[in-house]
C-alpha cells in the first residue's frame, strides 16, 4: 500500500521506460522535466532503473536460465529462479570479500557524495 497525490493505492507499480504501453501499473519518468521536483524524480528513476539493469546484466552473465523468454514460465517459477538468483548472487559476494582489506573512500564524480571503495592491498602497502 502507498500514498499518492493523498490517494491510497494497493496494486503493484512497475518503474518502465518509454518502452512499454501506457498501462495505469507503469511509472515511467518524465519525458523532459523541468521544474525541481520532476528532474529529481527522473533522476531517482534512472537510477533505479540502472540499477536493476545491472543487476540483470550480472545475473545474465552468471545464470543461463536469466537469458531466456521469461513468458514461458509462471510468475510463481519466475520468483523461484529470480531468488535463487539473488541467493547464489549474495553467497559469491559474501564468499569472496576480503575482511581483511583496508576500507578507503573516494569522491565519486558523478555523485559528489563519499562513495566506499574496495581495496584489496594490504594497509602497509600504497594502493
Amino acid at each position: 500500500m502507498y500514498w499518492v497525490n493523498e490517494r491510497k493505492y494497493d496494486g503493484p507499480y512497475y518503474l518502465a521506460n518509454f518502452i512499454y504501453p501506457r498501462w495505469s501499473t507503469f511509472v515511467k519518468t518524465v519525458p523532459r522535466p523541468q521544474s525541481a521536483k520532476e528532474k529529481h524524480f527522473a533522476s531517482c528513476q534512472e537510477g533505479c532503473l540502472k540499477d536493476v539493469e545491472r543487476c540483470f546484466g550480472i545475473f545474465q552473465s552468471r545464470w543461463a536460465i536469466v537469458m531466456g523468454a521469461a513468458r514461458m514460465f509462471d510468475v510463481k517459477l519466475l520468483r523461484s529462479i529470480m531468488m535463487t538468483c539473488i541467493i547464489l548472487h549474495n553467497m559469491i559476494v559474501e564468499d569472496e570479500y576480503d575482511y581483511d582489506a583496508v576500507d578507503e573512500y573516494e569522491l565519486d564524480s558523478m555523485n559528489n557524495s563519499k562513495t566506499q571503495i574496495y581495496c584489496a592491498h594490504d594497509a602497509t602497502e600504497d594502493p
